[in-house]
């Protein structure tokens, strides 16, 4: 199915999942401030690569749908 179709759903929970991270680790007094700028870090860091996902993911699905509409006509041909 990740040839058709981009769960754009499940991304859009995930990025919400750590920007609640973000501001869970802005709320935690027991956090130093290096330790909250690297948590921060690494989930921007991880934001950054799951959009960078999604955008190959969707790519994907463009070519191999144009892929199917070039090919459509030549997978069943209709005999007489």
């Amino acid at each position: 199915m990740n040839d058709c179709y981009v769960p754009t759903i499940a991304y859009e929970k995930q990025r919400a999942s750590l920007k609640q991270k973000l501001v869970a680790i802005d709320d935690n007094q027991e956090l130093t401030s290096t330790k909250k700028k690297k948590e921060k870090e690494k989930i921007n860091i991880m934001l950054d690569k799951l959009a960078e996902e999604e955008n190959k993911q969707k790519d994907h699905v463009q070519h191999v749908r144009a892929r199917f509409e070039k090919e459509k006509d030549n997978w069943f041909p209709q005999s007489n």
